[in-house]
């Protein structure tokens, strides 16, 4: 069995397929979510990256983000993202060794993502354009 993890990219909402039975049983069981801006990811990718950004004390961060709203607010409308249980920050620290977790930390407009005109490839699903 498979789990898939729901994010935002380019205006639509896209899963991602990320593991087998034990992060399906960890999705089930999750009681907190975070949301974590990415690195844009193509419909039927096995995984994602988590987009680090470094700090002005030179630290590199993982952010997060409590809400859809919050991420939109600081990271801008075309800010991919995935939703990911909170427990798994911590293997994401081990993945991706970053410093420290920033919440809900403000992008500068200069830094945000800008609108992709070319959002389709082979295999994107029609019902994305709706």
């Amino acid at each position: 069995m498979q789990s898939v993890l729901w994010g935002w990219h380019l205006g639509r909402r896209v899963g991602w397929v990320i593991a087998e039975e034990f992060a399906a049983r960890e999705c089930a069981e999750a009681t907190a979510w975070v949301l974590v801006p990415s690195l844009p990811v193509r419909a039927g990718a096995d995984r994602f990256w988590p987009e680090l950004r470094r700090l002005t004390d030179g630290r590199m961060s993982l952010l997060v983000y409590t809400s859809l709203a919050e991420l939109v607010a600081a990271c801008g409308r075309y800010q991919p993202w995935v939703a990911v249980p909170a427990t798994w920050l911590e293997r994401l620290r081990q993945d991706c060794r970053f410093d420290v977790v920033a919440m809900n930390l403000d992008i500068p407009e200069p830094l945000r993502h800008k609108a992709n005109t070319e959002d389709d490839w082979p295999g994107k699903p029609e019902a994305w354009d709706e």
